[in-house]
C-alpha cells in the first residue's frame, strides 16, 4: 500500500469514527433529556424521583392492589355461595320441600 492509499485509508475510518462518536453524543442527549423527562414526571406524579423512595412506593401500592383483588375475590366468592344457596332453595321450593 503506498502513502496516498494509507492517507485515504486513514482518513475514511477517521471520518467513520467521527460520525460514530456524533451518533453516540446524539444518542446520550436523548437519553439525558428522557432521564430528565421521566424524573419531572416522577416527581409530578409520585412527589420523587429518589430511586428508593420510587421501589418503596411500587411495593406499597403493589400490596395494596394484592389485597384489593383478595378482597375482591372473597366478595366474589360470597356472592357466589349466595347464587347457590338461592338456586338450591328455589328448587326446593319448586319441589315442595321447603
Amino acid at each position: 500500500m503506498d502513502l496516498h492509499q494509507l492517507y485515504k485509508s486513514i482518513k475514511e475510518e477517521s471520518a467513520d469514527i467521527s460520525r460514530e462518536a456524533i451518533e453516540i453524543n446524539v444518542k446520550i442527549k436523548t437519553a439525558s433529556e428522557n432521564l430528565q423527562n421521566m424524573k419531572a414526571d416522577a416527581i409530578e406524579k409520585y412527589g420523587t424521583d429518589n430511586i428508593d423512595e420510587l421501589q418503596a412506593l411500587l411495593e406499597k401500592l403493589n400490596k395494596e392492589n394484592e389485597e384489593i383483588v383478595q378482597r375482591a375475590q372473597q366478595e366474589l366468592e360470597a356472592r357466589k355461595k349466595e347464587v347457590l344457596d338461592t338456586k338450591d332453595k328455589i328448587a326446593k321450593i319448586q319441589q315442595g320441600i321447603l
